[in-house]
């Protein structure tokens, strides 16, 4: 299978064996090979770099489920923001903005781009650090004052300033 030593940059360790398996795509997990008990990793079609972040439901109400399987699925209003925890297969592990976690369809999620603009009309609307009437208040809004809907969340929206705030305001 192989020889054992110790040069190259292992020079200062006992001899060893280094076991690899390459493909033309390059290196894979030689563990699976070693062990059968060990499933490969699976393939994944969702966008890794949307890991983390945050973006929001289409403009239709869309399934989302408590387990991988979809299993007794509920509908997610429309809009709504979510944060990406983990991909999988054609899935996002998500997290609402209640901590709630789900599993949704990758098609099913957008970037949060603005939906529309409202105008402040209450005095001294509070811009909260998350959709709750007792969450920490980021910031105090003035009268007359524009924002951009990013989107909703069980009677809030999430707003952005123009001076870059962004937090959740009660719907009117």
């Amino acid at each position: 299978m192989g020889l054992m030593g110790n040069t190259g940059n292992s020079k200062s360790t006992p001899p060893h064996l280094h076991f690899g398996v390459y493909t033309r795509g390059g290196a894979v997990d030689p563990l699976p090979f070693i062990d059968p008990l060990v499933l490969p990793i699976p393939h994944i079609n969702s966008d890794i770099r949307k890991l983390n972040a945050t973006l929001r439901s289409l403009n239709k109400p869309v399934e989302v489920a408590d387990n991988q399987h979809f299993i007794n699925p509920e509908l997610l209003k429309q809009n709504t923001i979510v944060r990406v925890l983990a991909a999988m297969d054609n899935y996002y592990r998500i997290a609402l903005p209640d901590g709630k976690i789900r599993y949704v369809a990758n098609k099913s999620l957008v970037e949060t781009k603005p939906l529309t603009s409202r105008k402040i009309t209450a005095s001294s609307q509070s811009l909260l650090d998350s959709p709750n009437v007792n969450a920490g208040v980021k910031a105090s809004l003035a009268i007359g004052k524009t924002v951009n809907v990013i989107g909703n969340f069980e009677g809030f929206q999430l707003v952005s300033t123009t001076d870059g705030k962004v937090g959740w305001i009660p719907l009117k």
